[in-house]
């Protein structure tokens, strides 16, 4: 279920359900990620692009979710 996963990341990031939990919810957006859930890809690529908390800067993790991102749009003949 890659909604639930990509809410459970937020509020798991945000702490909405206890204390904020960063890695576990990079866990959960990735699951959802894997799936093809887009705002989950966005989430990680905001996490990779300029580094949060305990994730510093992945140019290479960044990259390869712009990458399934974009080609998951083309497929789906969505536009960004």
């Amino acid at each position: 279920l890659p909604d639930a996963q990509y809410v459970l990341a937020v509020w798991t990031e945000q702490g909405y359900n206890g204390t904020p939990d960063l890695q576990r919810a990079v866990e959960l957006y990735t699951q959802a990620a894997d799936t093809g859930h887009q705002n989950a890809i966005k989430s990680l690529i905001n996490i990779y692009h300029g580094g949060f908390d305990q994730f510093p800067s992945n140019i290479q993790k960044e990259q390869f979710w712009r990458n399934k991102l974009e080609l998951d749009q083309k497929k789906n003949n969505v536009l960004p």
